[in-house]
């Protein structure tokens, strides 16, 4: 194999055989000189590009199929570099070709004994040939083995909470409540962690000025844990709204039986945003107004604030008139 000392020494004995017409002009011979070195080195590197050399190329590794119940516990390397011999001419094509493809290694079909399993120098030699021309020689590969060490993990069912901020178009509102599908993933992780878990939240989706119901697959959060399925459908209905005023009792809880509390008013209006297909099933009964006669004793005031109790669940938006009442307490006749 030729060395770069030689290329080198070849370069400077061609210079030297060079002959300028002496009778040239100086700027004139000093362009027929470059010319002729041009002309040289070109000659000179295409027939050396005939000769063998060896050259490093990195191939970059896609791991895939980890089982759920086995966790990765140290890094695994990202690419191997792979030394190879061959002419010049066909290793400009791993130079100036193509990025090199990945290797994929399948993690679920890895022999694990003792918590280890290790991907040869053969299998990656292996793959590696693939992707190379059937003429390159491969002569080192670092790292020459992979060592995967992994960690078995336990597992339970969690349910799944949505992590969103939306907001719809002026007169729109999302009817009803958002559904997750799946509403339960099994999540993964070591038995420290996994006690810990309590649910398992989607990925932020933010949603502006929506005014149609839609549908989206959103990934889960995986912190510390893994998940299956990694990812839920979540779908909510929007639709136009309008405003439905309704007058509600009021009822007092906690009231000694030897005691009246009586109210002004006796009643309130709440006023909801309503989808407009259930303005018409939206009723009275659908609403619970208390106020609490111990809260009245402790504030000691001569109003107390109303509390609503009891909704439909799609409502979202709503006011209640008036929010404090004014009220006084009666002795009851002994009978």
């Amino acid at each position: 194999m030729l060395r770069l000392e030689q290329y080198v020494l070849k370069l400077k004995s061609r210079i030297q055989k060079i002959k300028v017409n002496p009778g040239a002009s100086n700027g004139r011979k000093t362009l027929i000189f470059l010319f002729y070195i041009l002309l040289a080195t070109g000659f000179w590197f295409l027939q050396s590009l005939q000769d063998e050399y060896e050259t490093t190329i990195s191939f970059p590794i896609r791991y895939k199929d980890l089982p759920n119940n086995l966790i990765v516990v140290k890094p695994l390397p990202s690419q191997v570099d792979v030394k190879i011999k061959d002419k010049g001419t066909l290793l400009l094509n791993y130079t100036f070709g193509k990025e090199a493809l990945p290797i994929e290694i399948d993690l679920a079909k890895l022999d694990y004994r003792n918590n280890e399993a290790q991907i040869t120098r053969r299998t990656l030699e292996s793959d590696v040939q693939k992707r190379l021309i059937t003429s390159t020689i491969v002569q080192d590969i670092d790292p020459s083995t992979i060592r995967v060490e992994v960690d078995t993990l336990g597992q339970k069912k969690v349910p799944v909470t949505f992590n969103g901020d939306i907001s719809t178009r002026l007169g729109y509102m999302v009817s009803g409540p958002i559904t997750i599908t799946p509403d339960e993933v099994e999540v993964y992780a070591p038995a420290s962690t996994l006690d810990t878990i309590i649910s398992v939240s989607t990925e932020l989706l933010e949603l502006k000025n929506i005014e149609k119901s839609l549908s989206r697959e959103i990934p889960l959060n995986e912190e510390g844990f893994r998940c299956s399925p990694t990812s839920v459908v979540v779908a909510l209905n929007v639709e136009e709204y309008t405003e439905k005023t309704l007058t509600i009792p009021i009822e007092c809880i906690g009231l000694p039986s030897d005691l009246t509390l009586r109210t002004f008013p006796d009643q309130v209006k709440i006023t909801a945003q309503v989808p407009l297909s259930k303005f018409k099933e939206l009723t009275e009964s659908d609403f619970k107004i208390e106020i609490d006669y111990k809260e009245a004793i402790d504030l000691k005031e001569s109003t107390i604030p109303v509390k609503l109790i009891e909704k439909p669940e799609w409502i979202k938006n709503y006011t209640i008139s008036p929010d404090r009442i004014e009220y006084i307490l009666e002795q009851n006749n002994n009978q």
